[in-house]
C-alpha cells in the first residue's frame, strides 16, 4: 500500500511539475500584461530608455510551444521513473499526453483566451515529415522485410476495403431513416467520411507491444500497416474531398480518380528512391565532414516531402521510401 501510494504521489507531482512550468510564468506574464496596459490607458506612454520591459506579445506563441514540450518532457520523465513502474504497467503513455494536452490548452483558454488557431497545413508541411521520416528509419529490420506482402495487403487493399464498407453502409444507413427524418447524407460525404476514419494509429497498441516485448513479425506488421495506412488514406481523402466540390462526377473523373490514386503513390515511391539514392551518395562522400551528414539526411528527406506535395504526388510515400 505504501508503495502505491508513494507511485500515486510520485506521478500527480509530475504532472503537476509539468503543469507548472507553463501556467506559472504564463500568469505571471499575463498579470504584468495587464498591469502595464492599464496604466498606459491612463496616461501617455513616454518614449524613452527602458531599463526592465516585458515583449509579452512578441513571444507568447514561441513561449507557450517552448513550455509545452518542457513540461511534457518532464512530466514524462517522471512518469518513467523506475519507482512508477507500477503505474506505468496499467497506465499506457498516451494517455498520459493526452491528459497534459487537454489539461494545458485549458489553462491557456481561460487565462489568456484564444490564440491562433493550429491549421492543417502546418501539420502537414512542418510536422508530419519528421514523423514519418523517424518512422520509416524504425523499419530497417528483416522481420519487415520479410512481410512486406501482408502488410502492403492490410495497407493498401484492407484500407479500400474499409473505406468503401463504411460509406455506403452509413449512405444506406442515413437513407433508411434511423439518423432522423432528412437525414439523407450524400453518398460522396460518406465517403469522405469513411476515407478519414480508415486511418487507424495504433499508438497505444505499439506501445504495449513494445512494453511487453511481442515478436518482431507482430509487432511490424501493426507498425508497417498503420504507417502505410496514414499515406493511402491521405490520398483517397484528397481525391474525395475534390469529388465533393463537383455538382456532378461522370463516369470519367471517377476513372481519373482511380488513375490518380496510382499516379500519386507510384510518383511518390519514384521520388523516395531517387532522393534516398541521392542522400546515400552524397553522405557517402562526406566522410571527411561527418558534421554536415545530419543535415543532408534531413534536408534530402524534407525536400523529398515538399517536392512530392509539389506535384501533388503522396509526400508521406516519398519521405517513407527516402528514409
Amino acid at each position: 500500500m505504501g508503495y502505491r501510494k508513494f507511485a500515486s504521489i510520485g506521478l500527480s507531482y509530475g504532472l503537476f511539475l509539468g503543469v507548472c512550468v507553463l501556467t506559472v510564468p504564463t500568469w505571471l506574464c499575463l498579470a504584468t500584461e495587464t498591469e502595464s496596459e492599464s496604466s498606459s490607458s491612463n496616461e501617455t506612454h513616454s518614449e524613452g530608455i527602458q531599463l526592465f520591459h516585458l515583449n509579452w506579445s512578441g513571444v507568447r506563441e514561441p513561449f507557450l510551444i517552448t513550455a509545452f514540450v518542457l513540461g511534457t518532457a518532464i512530466a514524462q520523465l517522471c512518469f518513467h521513473h523506475p519507482k512508477l513502474h507500477h503505474i506505468t504497467s496499467i497506465f499506457p503513455e498516451s494517455c498520459l499526453l493526452i491528459i497534459i494536452g487537454t489539461v494545458l490548452a485549458l489553462i491557456v483558454t481561460f487565462t489568456m483566451g484564444p490564440v491562433s488557431y493550429f491549421q492543417s497545413e502546418q501539420f502537414f508541411m512542418f510536422l508530419l515529415p519528421p514523423i514519418m521520416l523517424e518512422s520509416a528509419f524504425t523499419l530497417h529490420n528483416r522481420s519487415f522485410g520479410a512481410n512486406i506482402g501482408t502488410v502492403l495487403l492490410y495497407a493498401v487493399v484492407g484500407t479500400l476495403f474499409a473505406t468503401f464498407t463504411i460509406g455506403p453502409s452509413l449512405y444506406a444507413i442515413s437513407l433508411s431513416g434511423i439518423l432522423g427524418e432528412d437525414s439523407a447524407i450524400p453518398v460522396v460525404e460518406c465517403l469522405v467520411f469513411s476515407s478519414l476514419i480508415s486511418a487507424v494509429d495504433p499508438v497505444a497498441v505499439l506501445a504495449i507491444f513494445q512494453e511487453v516485448n511481442v515478436n518482431d513479425v507482430l509487432y511490424f506488421l501493426v507498425f508497417g500497416e498503420s504507417l502505410l495506412n496514414d499515406a493511402v488514406t491521405v490520398v483517397l481523402y484528397r481525391m474525395m474531398t475534390t469529388f465533393v466540390t463537383m455538382d456532378t462526377i461522370p463516369a470519367s473523373e471517377i476513372g481519373m480518380g482511380v488513375a490518380s490514386f496510382f499516379v500519386v503513390s507510384f510518383g511518390g515511391i519514384f521520388l523516395g528512391v531517387v532522393f534516398g539514392l541521392l542522400c546515400a551518395l552524397i553522405t557517402k562522400s562526406a566522410n571527411h565532414l561527418r558534421v554536415i551528414e545530419p543535415c543532408i539526411v534531413l534536408g534530402m528527406a524534407y525536400m523529398c516531402y515538399v517536392i512530392a506535395e509539389l506535384f501533388h504526388f503522396s509526400g508521406i510515400i516519398a519521405i517513407i521510401i527516402c528514409g
